[in-house]
């Protein structure tokens, strides 16, 4: 291919390639461009075209309500607040029936509390008589037990004289303690007894009409109190100081321990003061050798760079020389060439010159043969041509000369380079060498840094140890100063109480025996005052029925605020009514005052919310205040709503126990058929009603006692069998079916436990009681048992022996500063309303939540047990659960709480520990009682007194478990 021809291809695909690229850049630009044509294309399409009308539909206005004038606006609020008025109307009518036959209840009640009390007086004044009877064995009993301890005591007070530091003499005293602390259990429960038994008496005679007796009663309990606090006072600080003075020898070891204990830790600390001062002069020592090495490296790493930089310079002068070297060896070379060069041109000069002159002498010679011109003109030339051979030779030999000379001074050049060479080769070495040594020097100074910091850091770390140390031993000296000084303290103040001993100890058992001595002949002064007091009960029934006047009052002219607040009014006294009700049936169930059972009663009072006044009196003019007082107006409605259920509610309850009923005890009507006759039944005022009312109340009242007794804890029987009590009561007629007339027993299963398979069931037997406890395996949560569990089913659950109840609903803490409480009932114990909130300890709200057993896998001993999360000192607590059974049984229980509890099953009483404050323990009382088909309701009440609460009930499910 030519020149020409490349150059037009170059060209050709040089003018393709721009095309291109200028395609690639235009073509984006060109499709934006075409792409907002189009858009705008279809937007003018649309607007401009009946499309318009497809594409974006016109919004169609919504059709607003006429606008109302103010006027109006008030018409219709007053025709609403006219509704609103008249269903509030109906409401407070309905309330007002209801309070007008709740009063009529209340008062028949009060009338057969009249008539109770009356026929109960005699028998009442026996019962006080024995009651006060009672106290008196009760207190002979504390006083005979404590009068076996006197010689226990003389003997503690007459070794006081003797030395106390002698481990003989306390062994002793320790044996006299001893002997007398079995007899101070016994006289705490007679004296717990004694003031139960006051109480009672107190109770039993204000219930009599014995208002002396009451009072006197009431008075000898404070005087009870008092001596039982003396009797406790001369016990503790008996047990207190005794139990010191017996420790007295241990303490005087544990001065000599002290002492010697002080002595070496002062010396260790002496030590180890020394050491931590050795180690910080070696620490500032360390420390300035590092400073000093630290400022040394730099210096030292300057001197390396200076060597490095002289020997960087030695060695670019090295590699100069010997850079000059080769270039006087190429030189040396060139001229040797040239002198050879010359040398052979200069031989070949003088060759063709010694030729030429030959010639020239030839022809010379030739010439003078022959003087012919042509051989003279040869000559001649041939003569010449010699001289300028002879010339040329004499100039090679001139340069000859010249190349030799340049060649001795290119070997002389050479010379003196390979000399200067070497000495820069040699100083290079030399700065080499000086820079290893100087990095040498670098290095060990740096190694050396590093070994004195690490011991630098080691002895810091020695130094921190030794003064964690000392802080530690100065700490340790000054606990075990104060152990000591505490210790020869306690040895001086039991020294001196030792000595007051003899004075003090029985004098207080003097005090204590002489009071409660005093205290007897009191109690037996009162027995008679009672047989001799003229019983004087005053009616508390109206002798002719006075409805309240809130009950018929007129309500036309009330407004609507007016009228909600009536309502308020009549269900607050509609709830009063109620509680006196339950206080009337209280005080004949447990035959006391009615003024006491008052105090003891008490029942949940619904808080209403307050309407807004100023809203539903305001003037309507606009749409947002009328739907405001609107919305205002239906609250107020709902709320009055409510009331009159709640008040219903009240009022079906009220029935169920003002209502008459049939002789043999079962409800003239059903629930339905008395409520739709309730305003009759309230007012039922026939002899032969009243009769039925009182000897219900009488066989409810002995039924209610004969289970409190029953319930009650005993150190003589701690199984009680509760069963047949209830089956009893709950049915009205005679105990439950024996169990060849009952079902078989059967295999039950609880939550996820089954009861297990046992042929040939039998009941426990009370010596197999003590071998449950709180570290028995077979003892699983739950709330429900199933009976014939399918074997191997597990759904049916795991087989095991006892179930603890788990889930619990807990409201508390209800008020009981010192105890003062103890006795009076509060709301839960009225009515279980899950949804319902009270006022509690000081004043709090507190409502029913919800709680289980601790359940731990940690501490299993404590599994059963239950804590409320809002446990405190003195309070009352509430806890309601549900059991589930699939057919009615007869089961064991175990109950155990921390401090005194009750609890009811299906609302009867099976279980009511001590007065004491105790611990728990899981086993501390058993009962067996009966469960029936469905739900069974267990409500259980805590008190705590001090430090911790708690509670627990168990369930056996096979009757041959080891209880």
């Amino acid at each position: 291919m030519s020149t020409k021809t490349v150059s037009e291809a170059q060209m050709f695909a040089e003018d393709v390639r721009k095309r291109e690229r200028r395609q690639r850049f235009l073509l984006p630009i060109w499709q934006i461009l075409s792409f907002a044509l189009h858009a705008l294309g279809f937007i003018c399409l649309v607007l401009f075209t009946p499309l318009r009308e497809i594409v974006i539909p016109e919004p169609k206005e919504a059709k607003s309500d006429p606008n109302l004038t103010a006027e109006q606006f008030e018409a219709l609020a007053e025709n609403v607040q006219t509704i609103r008025l008249n269903e509030l109307m109906e409401q407070l009518n309905a309330l007002q029936i209801i309070l007008h036959n709740m009063d009529m209840m209340k008062n028949e009640m009060l009338e057969d509390y009249d008539a109770f009390a009356a026929a109960e007086k005699e028998n009442s004044r026996e019962q006080v008589k024995e009651l006060l009877e009672r106290v008196v064995v009760e207190q002979e009993k504390a006083l005979a037990s404590q009068t076996e301890v006197r010689d226990e005591v003389e003997t503690i007070a007459k070794l006081q004289s003797e030395n106390i530091a002698d481990t003989n003499t306390t062994a002793k005293l320790a044996a006299a303690l001893e002997a007398a602390r079995p007899v101070f259990p016994q006289v705490d429960a007679a004296q717990a007894n004694a003031q139960h038994l006051i109480d009672q008496a107190t109770v039993k005679a204000e219930f009599a009409g014995l208002a002396k007796t009451a009072e006197i009663a009431s008075t000898l309990r404070d005087v009870q109190l008092k001596a039982n606090t003396m009797q406790r006072e001369f016990q503790i600080n008996l047990q207190n100081q005794v139990s010191a003075v017996v420790a007295q020898p241990k303490t005087i070891e544990r001065i000599a321990s002290l002492e010697q204990t002080v002595q070496r830790v002062s010396d260790e600390l002496a030590t180890t003061v020394k050491t931590e001062s050795e180690l910080k002069r070696k620490d500032a020592e360390l420390k300035r050798e590092v400073e000093k090495s630290e400022k040394q490296i730099p210096s030292l790493e300057a001197v390396v760079e200076k060597q490095k930089a002289d020997e960087a310079l030695k060695s670019e002068k090295a590699k100069a020389a010997a850079a000059a070297v080769e270039e006087a060896r190429r030189a040396l070379a060139e001229a040797e060439k040239r002198k050879q060069s010359a040398a052979s041109a200069a031989r070949e000069t003088a060759s063709a010159a010694t030729q030429a002159q030959q010639k020239a002498d030839a022809a010379q010679a030739r010439a003078a043969k022959k003087p012919e011109p042509a051989e003279k003109e040869e000559a001649k030339k041939t003569a010449e041509a010699a001289k300028l051979s002879a010339k040329a030779r004499d100039a090679k030999a001139v340069e000859m000369k010249q190349t030799v000379d340049e060649a001795a001074k290119k070997t002389e050049a050479l010379r003196k380079a390979d000399e200067s060479a070497a000495k820069a080769r040699e100083s290079a070495r030399l700065a080499q060498d000086a820079v290893k040594a100087a990095d040498r020097a670098v290095k060990q100074e740096a190694s050396a840094l590093e070994q004195k910091r690490r011991e630098a850091k080691s002895n810091a770390d020695a130094l921190a140890r030794s003064e964690r140390q000392r802080k530690r031993l100065e700490e340790e000296l000054s606990v075990r100063k104060e152990e000591l000084k505490a210790a020869k303290t306690r040895k001086t103040d039991v020294e001196a109480m030792a000595r007051k001993i003899p004075a003090v100890i029985p004098a207080a058992q003097r005090d204590a025996i002489t009071a409660q001595e005093a205290l007897v002949e009191k109690v037996k002064e009162l027995a008679k005052l009672a047989e001799t007091e003229e019983a004087l009960q005053k009616p508390l029934a109206q002798p002719e029925f006075q409805p309240d006047p809130d009950s018929y009052k007129s309500v036309a002219e009330l407004d609507l605020v007016e009228a909600y607040e009536t309502a308020k009014q009549l269900e607050a006294k509609i709830t009063e009514s109620y509680r006196e009700i339950k206080s009337a049936e209280s005080a004949m169930v447990r035959k006391m005052s009615y003024q006491a059972a008052s105090k003891l009663t008490d029942v949940a009072k619904v808080v209403r919310d307050e309407v807004d006044a100023e809203l539903l009196r305001s003037e309507v003019r606009d749409r947002e205040t009328f739907d405001r007082q609107k919305a205002e107006a239906t609250r107020a409605i709902a709320e009055a709503n409510s009331m009159v259920e709640t008040s219903t509610m009240i009022m079906k309850a009220a029935i169920e126990i003002a209502g008459p009923e049939s002789s043999d005890g079962s409800k003239q009507d059903g629930n339905e058929d008395r409520l739709q006759r309730m305003y009759e039944l309230a007012g039922t005022s026939e002899e032969k009603g009243r009769k039925d009312r009182l000897q219900s109340l009488n066989e409810l009242a002995g039924m209610s006692a004969e289970m409190t007794a029953a319930a009650a804890e005993s150190e003589d029987e701690k199984a009680k069998d509760l069963s047949k009590l209830m089956a009893q009561a709950s049915r009205g007629g005679p105990g439950p079916q024996d169990e060849k007339d009952g079902k078989a027993q059967q295999d039950r299963s609880i939550s996820s436990a089954s009861r297990p398979n046992v042929p040939g069931l039998r009941s426990p037997l009370p010596g197999m009681l003590g071998e449950f406890s709180a570290k028995t395996p077979e003892n699983v949560p739950g709330n429900i048992i199933k009976f014939a569990a399918k074997e191997d089913s597990a759904a049916d659950g795991i087989p095991t022996k006892w179930m603890y109840v788990n889930s619990w609903y807990v409201i508390g803490p209800f008020p009981n500063p010192d105890r003062v409480n103890i006795r009076r009932r509060f709301p839960p114990e009225t009515v279980v309303d899950l949804d319902a909130t009270y006022l509690g300890k000081d004043n709090r709200v507190v409502k029913w939540q919800f709680d289980q057993a601790l359940s731990s896998a940690k501490h299993p001993e404590n599994r059963a047990l239950v804590v409320p999360s809002t446990s405190e000192q003195y309070g009352i607590w509430y806890a309601y659960a549900e059991v589930f059974v699939d057919q009615d049984c007869d089961v064991w229980i175990a109950v155990g709480s921390d401090d005194r509890s009750d609890l009811w099953i299906n609302d009867l009483h099976v279980w009511g520990s001590s007065n004491a404050l105790k611990v728990w323990s899981i086993n501390e009382g058993f009962r067996k009682v009966h469960l029936n088909r469905g739900r069974n309701r267990f409500l259980a009440r805590i008190e705590n007194g001090w430090y911790v609460i708690g509670w627990s009930v168990c369930i056996a499910l096979t009757d041959d478990v080891a209880l």
